[in-house]
């Protein structure tokens, strides 16, 4: 059975791996400017202070005494802060503290006592690194996982080096690998003693341990998914969206998703009651990537009312849920048994999908809707196909996805692909049915323009030739202008063959 254009369980662990990167990268740039919106006292300070030169600021953190030291680093505090915010400026500034030794020298600093406050500073400089690329291989280099490490255990810097192992351990295996092993032993006492309940940056932390993949091993992770369930006794939205966000992660791996589903499946269900919009957009994605490895759970979440959930959205959401809900859908509707899809044409939802594809300007949304009429057709029985086929504009719908703009050629030949086994259900079994000896289904997508958009295609230099010879035969077997056409053009031959023989028997009687 489809499902994404593709049936590797492999391939369906990255389905969203883009999106959920971007989602990553969104998360830690709004932790980031949550930070540069705080109007302390000592950034009102900095704003009035004209800093030396950084170059100048490299020469005294050098400097062997301290005030002089402890004054310059909160001065590179505040122009990193600043130059984050322009990424060309911010990797130049990088770049230099690495060059004049600067960073090494921090990182010395923050493995002996000194006051808190030169400590904060060093502290928030390595989030600012590690929130971007520029220098957190070099970081790494310097061992920084295990130079932080003693501050794990201590309630003031416990934030601050949260903060910086979550960046750290999106960065790479190796790195996600040796934060999780280092940090582990030094934070499970302190989940166990209920030392930090429901605290934001601990659940980020684990959130973040789910985001690479091959995935640590559950054995190893599960302290760290009963905290996160644990966690969930709460009205923070965002919480709750954070953990669910990481279910979805853990939910993409066959093996773990085997073993947390029942677990998971029924908070899902409930996250999609929450009145907050992105517990409930959440909730959907985790729902979707179950869907989208294992056919268990569909029935499940289709009876605790998935399908509804989706068509208030549809009337009532934001685009982006609405595409989070399609998506979801087109992974429920993609099961091998038909009886959600038929439950979904019962509920008559397939006119919502149509106008959706008619009127939606947006095309990865229409794409997902594309793949939920899709996953439809294909598994649903022929009276059923009959009814989408009443279905009002259901051919202008076809017409318009054939007609879509695609991102990559490969992702375009994979949905037209799709496309043209759907037409082709729907027109054997239109031949099955003829009515007047016309198969209604093609004449309706003739007049819809289909046949035409499928002629653009064939036509088209990204098309590859298998799907040309697919769209070919499907052109050659059903299109009603092309047999009136080659019908016409047999007659024309006939008509003028026997005129012409005519003629030249006449010719000859007159010469002779």
């Amino acid at each position: 059975m489809f499902r994404k254009g593709n049936d590797s369980i492999t391939d369906q662990c990255a389905l969203r791996s883009s999106s959920l990167l971007k989602k990553r990268n969104e998360r830690r740039n709004k932790m980031l400017n949550n930070r540069r919106s705080i109007k302390s006292e000592d950034e009102h300070e900095e704003q009035n202070v004209n800093p030396p030169q950084l170059h100048e600021l490299c020469t005294q953190v050098l400097s062997p005494t301290p005030e002089i030291v402890f004054n310059a680093i909160h001065l590179i505090k505040s122009i990193v802060k600043k130059s984050s915010r322009i990424p060309d400026k911010f990797s130049e500034v990088v770049k230099e503290l690495f060059t004049n030794g600067v960073i090494n020298k921090l990182i010395e600093y923050i493995q002996i006592t000194i006051p808190n406050q030169p400590t904060n500073d060093i502290l928030n400089i390595l989030i600012y690194i590690t929130g971007d690329d520029t220098g957190t291989d070099k970081l790494l280099a310097l061992n920084i996982i295990q130079v932080l490490l003693p501050y794990l255990n201590n309630q003031q810097y416990f934030q601050s080096i949260c903060w910086i192992y979550c960046n750290l351990v999106c960065s790479n295996i190796m790195a996600r690998d040796d934060v999780f092993n280092l940090s582990m032993p030094v934070l499970l006492p302190m989940i166990q003693n209920g030392l930090v309940p429901q605290n934001k940056y601990l659940i980020w932390l684990f959130n973040n341990f789910s985001f690479l993949s091959p995935k640590i091993n559950f054995d190893l992770y599960k302290p760290c998914f009963d905290y996160l369930l644990s966690c969930l006794a709460t009205n923070d939205g965002t919480i709750i969206s954070e953990i669910f966000i990481c279910f979805s992660r853990l939910l993409s791996d066959e093996t773990i998703c085997e073993k947390i589903l029942s677990q998971v499946a029924p908070l899902l269900v409930i996250g999609l009651k929450e009145r907050n919009s992105e517990v409930v957009k959440e909730a959907l994605n985790g729902i979707g990537v179950a869907c989208g490895v294992t056919d268990i759970p569909i029935n499940y979440f289709v009876k605790q009312g998935v399908l509804d959930v989706w068509n208030a959205i549809i009337i009532e959401g934001d685009n982006e849920i609405k595409q989070t809900a399609t998506w979801c859908l087109s992974n429920i509707l993609g099961g091998k048994d038909s009886s959600p899809a038929e439950l979904f044409v019962d509920k008559k939802y397939i006119k919502v999908l149509v106008n959706e594809i008619i009127n939606s300007t947006d095309r990865i949304y229409n794409v997902d809707c594309g793949y939920c009429l899709i996953n439809t057709i294909v598994v649903v029985r022929e009276e059923y196909i009959a009814r989408i086929m009443r279905t009002p504009e259901i051919c202008t719908a076809f017409d318009s996805l054939l007609r879509l703009k695609h991102k990559t050629k490969e992702i375009k030949n994979t949905f037209l692909h799709w496309m043209i086994k759907v037409l082709r259900i729907v027109l054997i079994i239109g031949e099955k049915y003829k009515s007047s000896n016309e198969n209604v289904y093609a004449v309706m997508m003739e007049d819809c323009s289909v046949f035409s958009a499928l002629q653009l295609l064939e036509d088209d230099s990204e098309t590859t030739l298998d799907n040309c010879e697919e769209i070919n035969e499907l052109l050659e077997s059903f299109s009603i202008r092309d047999r009136e056409l080659s019908n016409l053009s047999e007659d024309f031959y006939y008509t003028n063959s026997y005129e012409t023989t005519s003629f030249d028997s006449d010719s000859d009687i007159e010469e002779n």
